[in-house]
């Protein structure tokens, strides 16, 4: 992963089996990420260059924040954070909070 992410990447987590095998064949080929620079980013690992969705994450005001856990919820429509602000986040892959 290149490109857009900046500083550390602390979590990735796989697109979730039973969300690959539905709808779309190729999800099995996304992933997403959590790092340093507060963002949570949705990849295709066949253009990884540029994501396909940055989400944004709560951001704490006294400390820069930082994603250090993502995970994919139920059947992989949503993604879960954690962070240094101690708080989870909800995120709908259209970019959404959930």
């Amino acid at each position: 992963m290149s490109g857009e992410t900046t500083g550390w990447v602390n979590a990735v987590a796989w697109t979730p089996s039973e969300a690959s095998s539905s709808s779309d064949p190729t999800s099995s080929l996304t992933l997403v990420s959590g790092g340093n620079d507060g963002s949570v980013k949705w990849w295709d690992l066949r253009s990884p260059r540029i994501p396909l969705a940055t989400l944004n994450s709560n951001q704490s005001s006294v400390d820069k924040y930082k994603v250090l856990a993502v995970d994919f919820y139920r059947s992989g429509n949503q993604i879960v954070s954690g962070g240094s602000d101690c708080k989870l986040s909800m995120h709908a892959l259209d970019g959404n909070k959930a």
